[in-house]
């Protein structure tokens, strides 16, 4: 007899033991749960008419037009900083189904992943709806066929260019517009244009940024310049800075976009 009570205590103890197992892993499954999902998990973003929208859990993000990456991995987005998508904030273009924001006070860019709606950056502009053009706002957006360089120019607000890295970090943004506008650059295209014979007093010159044209895979961007009153092609060459988390930029070359044209040979017209 008390060997078959023996027996059946050890029974009754592994199983409890067993049960106790159970338990505890699925406790740790669970946990483990918790601790990898993100405060505010996001998902795929997926095409609703003539966009892409990103349903995250706490906004909906919708992908500018025309403003995804060469690889498809990138894109621009625009949505409310509440997250509130209602009748009375949005406004559907009958034309093509797009839509804007009636009120852009609540408005917010970013730089987001497509793959799964992540938000990468959160932008200075405030566009505020699923087209480039809106009457007169002018929104542009410029890739490097590698997708690792981009400017963004939000009308005449701003002309920002942003670096990825390969882990998804954005480095930026880059004030081009401010930085062509500077004494440094102003002195940097004196220097250039008197060594090809112009003479310009760096002091008393004025400098703007007309417009962006093309952004290479090595960071440079070719722009188009407004210099004392005439316009130059000029090539800008951007990398990350000392510090890390910001970008540095230099003037590579400027120069008057007629200035390579062959002169008139005698008796030629």
């Amino acid at each position: 007899m008390d060997t078959k009570m023996s027996g059946q205590s050890a029974a009754r103890h592994s199983q409890a033991v067993l049960a106790t197992i159970i338990v505890m892993l699925g406790a740790s499954f669970a946990l483990a749960g918790l601790a990898t999902k993100p405060a505010c998990a996001a998902s795929p973003c997926n095409r609703e008419g003539v966009t892409l929208v990103c349903k995250r859990a706490d906004r909906d993000l919708r992908i500018i037009q025309d403003t995804l990456s060469p690889s498809g991995r990138y894109g621009f987005a625009w949505g409310f900083s509440t997250g509130d998508w209602t009748d009375r904030t949005l406004v559907k273009d009958d034309r093509d189904g797009s839509y804007y924001a009636r009120d852009w006070s609540g408005v917010e860019n970013y730089l987001v992943r497509v793959s799964d709606g992540e938000i990468l950056k959160r932008l200075a502009g405030s566009h505020f709806g699923d087209r480039l053009l809106y009457n007169r706002w002018d929104y542009r957006v410029r890739w490097s066929p590698n997708s690792a360089w981009v400017v963004e120019e939000n009308d005449t607000q701003l002309i920002h260019a942003y670096h990825i890295e390969p882990d998804d970090r954005v480095i930026g943004p880059f004030d081009l517009k401010s930085w062509c506008n500077d004494a440094a650059f102003k002195k940097a295209a004196a220097e250039q244009l008197g060594r090809q014979g112009k003479k310009i007093v760096a002091d008393e010159s004025s400098a703007s940024l007309s417009q962006v044209n093309a952004v290479g895979n090595d960071g440079t961007i070719d722009v188009t310049v407004d210099f004392n009153d005439d316009e130059y092609d000029a090539k800008i060459g951007l990398a990350v800075g000392q510090n890390p988390a910001s970008l540095g930029a230099r003037l590579i070359s400027i120069k008057h976009p007629r200035a390579d044209e062959a002169l008139p040979q005698p008796g030629h017209e």
